[in-house]
């Protein structure tokens, strides 16, 4: 059995206001649902925190500069309870680090802190089990049973695998427009789309603090010409590189046969090229969403 992390800290306050937050936070994006006391909800977007590329001090300031821009209505005093499942957050180490800086910007909130595959495993199926794939900035693949993740494959970034993420799909389209292997008609338009030189590619591939996330923004090319055979041809190829490497791996171990459900923005607008590359491999799609916000607050909040 995979060991399941998490931390949870708890404190208590007497409070004015009492205002609950769910966090899904993948390597680009963290989207915060934040429940009021009489039950009203807003949606809020911020810049992603992975706790493996910032310090304890930059997610700190990070958090509160996006909050204030973002959500202005929060007053971090107002705050009962935090529940982060994040990117990086894979560890007991990185889970107690998330933990701590959340409870910097959040002083008296109860601040529980899991791991964003098991985010999308509770978002997704409640309790139920099958597997879960994550395909956003970076991949990830499980078997949840209901209560817990029991087995993963895949999720070591994207130097290591992250087979058919956006950081793997942009990182081959740029290989192969240096190479010289893209199609003509596509190479001038990404030229056009990137707006950088060789050097300055390369600088920001090898030099920049988030490679990975400017790999994945690459797939916004891909999307506008998705058209093309060569995009497609290029979607569907990674997408089975992760089935191969990853997914079929775990349905050996695991020796389930149950649906393949999915979360993540790149799945979600490639769906219908997902399903194509899981049906040419003898598998089968179950639910497909952008993200597990809406599930997690029925699993944490109940239904309204």
């Amino acid at each position: 059995m995979v060991p399941y992390h998490g931390f949870i800290r708890q404190k208590l306050y007497t409070f004015v206001s009492m205002i609950r937050i769910i966090v899904d936070s993948g390597a680009t994006r963290a989207r915060w649902l934040i429940r009021r006391k009489r039950g009203k909800t807003q949606l809020v977007e911020t810049e992603g925190i992975n706790p493996y590329f910032y310090t304890e001090e930059e997610a700190v300031n990070l958090i509160k500069n996006e909050l204030e821009i973002n959500a202005p209505f929060i007053k971090d005093y107002e705050v009962e309870e935090v529940i982060f499942y994040g990117a990086g957050c894979s560890t007991e180490q990185r889970c107690l680090l998330m933990d701590r800086i959340l409870q910097k910007v959040f002083p008296r909130a109860r601040i529980i802190v899991h791991h964003d595959i098991l985010g999308a495993a509770r978002g997704i199926l409640k309790e139920n089990s099958g597997y879960v794939v994550i395909i956003g900035t970076g991949s990830n693949t499980c078997y949840y049973n209901g209560k817990e993740i029991v087995a993963r494959h895949g999720g070591l970034g994207y130097i290591l695998n992250d087979e058919g993420s956006g950081a793997d799909i942009g990182r081959h389209l740029i290989a192969s427009w240096l190479d010289g292997d893209l199609p003509e008609e596509l190479a001038s338009k990404l030229e056009d789309f990137i707006g950088m030189n060789e050097a300055e590619i390369i600088f920001k591939i090898y030099q920049d603090k988030r490679p990975a996330r400017f790999l994945a923004q690459q797939t916004l090319f891909v999307s506008e010409h998705i058209d093309n055979p060569w995009c497609q041809q290029l979607v569907k190829s990674r997408f089975k590189a992760l089935i191969h490497k990853h997914l079929k791996p775990l349905i050996s171990k695991v020796g389930k046969d149950d649906l393949i459900h999915a979360s993540g923005s790149v799945v979600y607008h490639f769906q219908d090229i997902w399903k194509q590359a899981l049906e040419e491999e003898e598998l089968k799609s179950g639910e497909i969403v952008v993200n597990p916000l809406e599930g997690l607050a029925e699993f944490h909040w109940g239904k309204k």
